[in-house]
């Protein structure tokens, strides 16, 4: 009688746990259990489709895997969009502040993982092209200046072609054994050229300049061409979180056109160390006479 007891309190028990938490009366085990395997579904050649996200996973992986060349050593050029179209607030708070929040912290993440590389920021309005700061490997100095910019407001129109051009006349002492990338912040559907942008764009890839490009609202046919051409990368984004996400993406660095069909060969970078020559006799530079060593 005890122990029958002690069965039927249990009983009660489980059916009122489980009408309080599911809200309908019954045992545990009565209730409808997942089945996985009735989602698989197959396309017309028979073949089982798989989702997306563990596509595009496979897919980044796949990537990871090739023999490629990535720079070690990387010189890049911010461009900040400070047009009119930065003022606009369909995303949080504004695309002006996530811009330059998100660009403060990609300054952070990018040297912590690339100590020796450099960066450089160019604004663009007006129709012109402006250098903020030119290539440096001090991420406070180029936080300051984000900083900044957070008081200005955008005007005018950006100038693609004028970016372009500004940007390559810096590229002209950087070392060959660096990687040249340009990574335009673009706020607008817009752009107002004094010339051809195409000519500009031909000059970047003649001088093996990488330039991606992150936007917000729609696609540009002439940045996607811009894109492609110098082997970089163009999304949209379509939230503030997407945003960041393609931005810093940009902190590994990625396949560079400048070692285009050489991921077999392997080159070494000749440095110099300063070497102490001793001989018999010195000059004393403090009392201008020969003494030995």
């Amino acid at each position: 009688f005890f122990g029958s007891h002690v069965h039927v309190t249990c009983d009660m028990a489980s059916r009122k746990r489980t009408r309080d938490e599911d809200g309908v009366d019954g045992y545990a085990w009565e209730g409808e259990m997942e089945r996985p395997w009735e989602n698989i579904e197959e396309d017309d050649r028979g073949h089982l489709k798989t989702h997306k996200a563990l596509q595009d996973r496979r897919h980044a992986d796949a990537e990871d895997e090739r023999v490629v060349r990535r720079g070690v050593i990387r010189y890049i050029y911010v461009v900040l969009d400070f047009s009119e179209g930065s003022q606009e607030k369909d995303v949080h708070p504004s695309r002006h502040a996530l811009m330059l929040e998100t660009l403060y912290d990609f300054i952070h993440d990018f040297f912590d993982q690339n100590p020796l590389s450099q960066m450089g920021l160019i604004l663009t309005r007006d129709s012109a092209a402006e250098k903020l700061a030119p290539f440096l490997s001090d991420p406070a100095a180029l936080q300051n200046i984000v900083e900044e910019l957070y008081l200005g407001q955008g005007s005018g129109s950006p100038s693609i072609e004028n970016t372009l051009r500004r940007a390559m006349s810096a590229y002209e002492d950087v070392p060959g054994y660096a990687t040249r990338e340009l990574l335009l912040l673009y706020n607008s559907l817009h752009s107002c050229d004094p010339g051809h942008v195409n000519e500009a764009i031909q000059e970047c890839v003649k001088h093996r300049i990488q330039c991606s490009v992150i936007g917000i609202g729609a696609e540009l046919h002439i940045l996607r061409q811009l894109a492609k051409d110098t082997h970089g990368t163009y999304g949209v984004c379509v939230n503030e979180q997407h945003y960041r996400d393609l931005l810093l993406g940009h902190v590994t660095p990625s396949p560079s056109p400048a070692f285009a069909g050489q991921e077999d060969r392997a080159e070494l970078i000749l440095m110099g160390f300063p070497q102490r020559l001793r001989s018999r006799k010195t000059l004393c530079f403090c009392h201008r006479k020969e003494k030995r060593q």
